[in-house]
């Protein structure tokens, strides 16, 4: 992750109101998660609800967040949110004569797109949300979607802030006014991620607020921290994934407070803190496998809340050996992780040790249907189908499949019945283009070919047993999640084979052929 900008600093330093423990503070949120859309949105989500949930756990945690004011909507209907929304400005508007500040958050997953959101075939407009929580009379009301095309529902050109917001004044004068914080632009999809078992922007949002987006180490988390973090993290993986994802705000708030959204020291007997000693790039799975953060550490000292269980830590630091660890973190503990205390790893081992679950490595299945041109007996065409498993490496693709197929022979006093069997691998080099991936390939194997023939002398059968040489062109369209993909391969190959004749004596036989193969895969 790249250094915080100052001017960030300056122009998003303000959301909540006060710092936490200086002032007497209220907060209240409502969390919102759809997995299910209309009947337009496609497939139904799978994170959704896993995201509200950890979110409010965060919040509640680390935020400063008292359970009870903190209300969760899982697959509601517009009528149950406009009443969630008046149980809070009441709430809001009691708090306000009791404390120096308040403030409303307002977190929503699920399906969306320009017209609004998708609380299952019902959808809630942009200028509804704005009037919501625009309702709720708190000093500072923050709003957080996280659906596709969430840019076009609330914002205009980006948000001015006041002038201020600019002044530098370091004395606490409190803050007043709404932001909002976008997932994705006007037009962009908003994506989910296996590895994460997040959406993207939640992910990093989550990850962000446990302390990952604490750059300056002191045990806060800002939100102009959290901001920077979350912006560029969600652009890095949505680069990965060729479907670009940008993150927007509109923000209209007044005032100069240090604003901090988590506090670190709050971490309570059921969270444990991972301390790291040493600067570096942090990569954290949650058992070796699912990435739970990743972690730019500027200064010594960064910390990240996280729960008890155990952890594969990888850290890489320009000009020094990849190093890992495994640790396990319990409740209420520190752990302060030195460099030194790590094992020294080739890079090379990158890949076994992250599993499938390191971003350059993937792999899945694919079902295939085939079609070649005469191969082994020069009998004609050849229909089947058969089964792959690709392994993508960055852009190699290796396929290791085993390919089935028959054809049959008809003259006026012979007939021929043919049983192929196919083991090969194709390895090719994809070219991404987004939703289209261009892969040349070359591919090798052996064949198996049995015949029943039947002519007027008798009936017998034959056995060809060779290899496979082949090259070709691939065309991958993945027109779903980057997951789910549809590939057509046209090839050339030539088979080298032994023919046994009908008289018992053995023949070698070269068969060129021309083949389509046609797939549809899905990556893990």
């Amino acid at each position: 992750m790249r250094r915080l900008h100052p001017l960030v600093v300056l122009l998003i330093a303000s959301w909540a109101a006060g710092a936490v423990g200086q002032e007497r503070t209220s907060r209240h949120a409502i969390l919102v998660a759809n997995n299910a859309g209309s009947k337009t949105d496609g497939a139904t989500l799978r994170f959704a609800h896993r995201d509200v949930e950890e979110l409010r756990q965060v919040l509640v945690d680390l935020g400063g967040f008292s359970p009870d004011d903190v209300t969760v909507l899982l697959e509601r209907a517009p009528d149950d949110l406009a009443r969630a929304f008046e149980d809070v400005a009441e709430a809001v508007a009691k708090a306000n004569s009791k404390s120096d500040s308040t403030m409303f958050l307002f977190f929503y997953s699920g399906h969306a797109d320009r017209d609004g959101l998708h609380l299952g075939e019902e959808v809630v407009s942009g200028k509804q949300l704005k009037e919501l929580v625009a309702g709720v009379p708190a000093r500072v009301r923050v709003g957080i979607v996280d659906a596709c095309n969430a840019g076009a529902l609330v914002l205009t050109k980006g948000g001015t802030p006041a002038a201020s917001f600019l002044s530098g004044v370091e004395e606490l004068k409190g803050v007043k006014g709404t932001a909002f914080v976008m997932s994705s632009g006007a037009s962009e999809k908003a994506q989910e991620a296996l590895e994460f078992r997040h959406s993207v922007f939640t992910y990093w949002l989550l990850a962000g607020l446990r302390g990952a987006a604490d750059y300056s180490a002191d045990g806060w988390v800002t939100l102009a921290e959290v901001w920077d973090y979350v912006k560029s993290g969600t652009r890095l993986t949505s680069s990965r994934t060729g479907i670009p994802q940008r993150p927007t705000w509109e923000i209209n708030l007044r005032g100069q407070d240090s604003v901090r959204l988590t506090d670190l020291n709050r971490a309570d007997g059921s969270n444990a803190v991972l301390e790291f000693r040493g600067e570096g790039e942090y990569f954290i799975f949650k058992s070796g496998r699912n990435l739970v953060a990743e972690v730019s550490a500027q200064l010594p000292g960064h910390r990240l809340v996280l729960g008890p269980g155990e952890y594969l830590v990888r850290r890489l630091q320009a000009g020094e050996p990849l190093r890992e660890a495994t640790v396990t973190l319990t409740k209420g503990s520190t752990l302060a992780l030195e460099p030194s205390r790590m094992e020294k790893i080739p890079y090379l081992n990158l890949a076994a040790k992250g599993r499938a679950r390191s971003n350059w490595f993937r792999q899945g299945f694919s079902s295939l249907v085939h079609f070649h041109g005469q191969t082994l007996q020069g009998l004609g065409s050849l229909v089947g189908a058969g089964l792959g498993w690709p392994m993508i490496f960055g852009s190699v693709w290796v396929a290791p499949r085993v390919l089935l197929g028959g054809s049959s022979f008809q003259s006026v006093d012979t007939s021929v019945d043919m049983l192929e069997v196919e083991l090969d691998s194709a390895v090719g080099y994809g070219f991404d283009f987004g939703r289209l991936v261009l892969r040349p390939q070359i591919s090798v194997g052996g064949v198996l070919g049995h015949q029943d023939v039947s002519e007027p002398g008798g009936d017998y059968t034959r056995t060809s047993l060779g290899g496979r040489l082949g090259g070709g062109l691939g065309l991958v369209y993945m027109p779903f999640d980057r997951r789910t993909y549809v590939d057509v391969v046209a090839e050339g190959a030539a088979y080298f084979h032994r023919r046994q004749r009908a008289g018992g004596s053995v023949e070698w036989i070269v068969a060129p052929t021309f083949g389509v193969l046609v797939g549809l895969g899905f990556v893990l």
